[in-house]
């Protein structure tokens, strides 16, 4: 593998080590997708990532998907303006029953019966048409997450558990559930709520309207509240779950080796603490969630008892439905909250993903590289994986093209450490490693496979 004299020193490896590489020369620098903070996320954080999200699902030049997200758009627009005639219709049809100049209502009742009909039919040929930009969601997300835990350094894939990356990579599933909802129930039911609100406060006592909106904001907060009280049951309940998939995982992995050294009852006993620890925090998580859902219950209650004063029967029928139409999406969304704490997990490990920055990556006009006699040239060589920790200290060697070399020392003394920053799974401290004359780091990282690779 290399040849030439050696001239500085390897010293031994921390086994422990974090990986924190030293300063590096080079300077320069590379944004993630999402930005540079990988830490605890925050809704603020979480919000403006979803709105990050929609330059990654944008269908450029897919001319079909183009068309079937404007007649989805189109769909709901005439769905919410159904939505909202019905329950004026419905005040209609109800004071024609206790009128006494009509015997019966039988327009208004028809009238009143297609408005649902075509409401209900626009809605489902908006989820139909949704299904395949869902589908383009969800491989798009899924093909850039994998893409970009693929191009992250050494630094990422020593540090992650196998258990972790799934989980990132499985939480492009859940943001197309999260915008599949979002764009298909809360803009309509957020358009829908204002036009109730002024049409209410212009028919009835201005305050009825207000009263209706307050209610439902109210209720929306106490769902963001129940979210955020048990950010860190979720935050918890995610490392739980991991660490019980990872001692499965490798249960049945080296099953023959447990049953060799006859650790069956150790690995069985492992395997139970970890679920018993996990039920636990679940029902931490559950209490919770009853304490915040009896709040909300209340809230929308003395909402609707605050809107009993209608000025007629009609108008007390129409309050009922338009509750009705803008209580069950809030009660959806309050649902999800309350029972896809994994899917949280999976969206933040998700997030977390595209927040991670690349420590080696391609320099600005980097070229392929370009074999002619294969020479490799450490030209004092420096690395360390923490600062003051060297492990790499000032290496010099040459190794002429179709030299074979043999580099030996004891285990953690650096030989594999050499090998990796000659394939640049790190960037050096100090010096430069050459191939041919040529930098590797100004060599494009994903253009050199013909060439250089390390077994």
């Amino acid at each position: 593998m290399f040849g030439g004299p050696i001239y500085g020193s390897i010293r031994e490896i921390d086994n422990s080590r974090g990986i924190a590489l030293g300063n590096n020369e080079s300077g320069d620098t590379e944004e993630p997708i999402f930005g540079r903070d990988p830490s605890r996320s925050t809704w603020t954080r979480n919000v403006k990532d979803f709105v990050k999200l929609t330059s990654l699902i944008k269908p450029d030049g897919l001319r079909r998907l183009q068309i079937r997200a404007i007649s989805v758009i189109i769909g709901l627009l005439a769905s919410t303006c159904i939505n909202f005639l019905v329950p004026i219709m419905t005040a209609h049809v109800v004071n024609e029953l206790y009128s006494n100049d009509t015997d019966a209502p039988w327009v208004g009742v028809m009238i009143l019966s297609a408005l649902c009909f075509f409401s209900s039919a626009i809605t489902l040929i908006c989820e139909y048409l949704w299904i395949p930009f869902k589908c383009f969601i969800t491989e798009t997300l899924s093909r850039k997450a994998y893409s970009h835990f693929l191009h992250l350094s050494s630094d990422f894939h020593n540090a992650e558990n196998i258990s972790e990356k799934t989980t990132s990579i499985q939480g492009a599933n859940v943001m197309s559930e999260v915008l599949e909802f979002s764009f298909l129930r809360i803009c309509p039911w957020l358009v829908q709520l204002c036009s109730a609100t002024i049409y209410l406060s212009i028919v009835m006592v201005p305050y009825q309207g207000f009263i209706l909106a307050g209610s439902m904001f109210i209720h929306l907060f106490l769902t963001s509240k129940l979210a955020h009280e048990v950010s860190w049951e979720n935050e918890a309940l995610s490392k739980l779950f991991q660490k019980e998939q990872l001692i499965r995982h490798n249960g049945f992995r080296g099953s023959k080796t447990i049953q060799a050294l006859n650790q069956n009852g150790y690995e069985d006993n492992l395997h139970s603490n970890a679920v018993s620890t996990r039920m636990c925090q679940v029902k931490t998580y559950a209490q919770r969630r009853c304490q915040v859902t009896s709040f909300q219950r209340i809230s929308l209650a003395l909402g609707l008892t605050a809107t009993v004063g209608a000025a007629t029967v009609g108008h007390l029928a129409m309050l009922i439905v338009f509750w009705s139409q803008l209580h069950t999406p809030v009660r959806s969304l309050s649902r999800a909250v309350q029972n896809t704490s994994q899917g949280f997990s999976q969206a933040a490990a998700f997030f977390r993903l595209l927040h991670r920055t690349p420590a080696v990556y391609n320099r600005q006009n980097a070229r392929p590289l370009k074999r002619i006699a294969g020479k490799v040239k450490f030209d004092g060589v420096s690395f360390a994986y923490r600062e003051q920790k060297t492990v790499i200290d000032n290496a010099s060697f040459e190794v002429a093209g179709g030299e074979t070399v043999y580099v030996i020392g004891d285990k953690g003394s650096g030989k594999s450490t050499l090998l990796n920053l000659l394939n640049r799974s790190f960037n050096v401290t100090k010096g430069a490693i050459l191939i041919d004359d040529q930098d590797i780091r100004d060599v494009d990282l994903f253009r050199r496979v013909p060439i250089l690779s390390v077994v």
